[in-house]
């Protein structure tokens, strides 16, 4: 059994952190290993992070095609980026974008769901697929969708707008908004 004076450790000591009591951990390189674990985990999460966020050349160069307005070559690019660099929320989006601006709903769909999958509080991804709804003559769809996008960004112009458009045809199809609502709840 140690003594008081065995366990106590002078402030010199504790300051230059060069003491070892029986319950300190060993060091290594001059560490405490319980530090040198900590470091090395940090590192490798900032790796994971760094590698998961990496610039995916292909992914940016599909982007630039769909602010040019070459959609048949942002979906293309696109495509091929998923392949290459891996799914991405930004690739399925622009996909999901680029598809409808061709009116090629069905894949405009497809593609706003994958990229909900990855990030399903995105408005515009609630944006995109209620595009494709209406696009579809899915009013009521288009409905829901546009007021999901508007849960998460109420002054979202793209939404009001889809929103009112789909609200107008279920009306002129006689489908009432209070149908929609009832569906809803269901």
């Amino acid at each position: 059994m140690q003594t008081v004076e065995e366990k106590s450790v002078t402030r010199k000591q504790v300051e230059s952190n060069n003491y070892a009591t029986p319950t300190a951990p060993k060091k290594a390189g001059g560490f405490p290993l319980e530090r040198v674990i900590i470091a090395v985990s940090l590192i490798g999460c900032a790796a994971a992070v760094g590698f998961a966020n990496r610039p995916k050349p292909t992914e940016a160069t599909g982007i630039k095609y769909l602010q040019e307005d070459n959609y048949s070559q942002a979906v293309s690019t696109l495509q091929k980026a998923v392949q290459t660099e891996g799914p991405s929320h930004a690739s399925y989006l622009a996909m999901a974008k680029a598809s409808n601006e061709l009116q090629n709903y069905s894949s405009g769909l497809k593609y706003a769901d994958e990229a909900l999958k990855y990030f399903p509080t995105e408005p515009a991804a609630w944006v995109e697929r209620s595009t494709a709804n209406l696009g579809l003559h899915k009013f009521r769809e288009a409905f829901e969708d546009s007021q999901h996008a508007l849960g998460f960004d109420a002054a979202n112009k793209r939404a009001l707008a889809i929103r009112n458009r789909a609200e107008t045809m279920l009306a002129q199809n006689n489908s009432s908004l209070e149908a929609s609502r009832s569906y809803n709840q269901e």
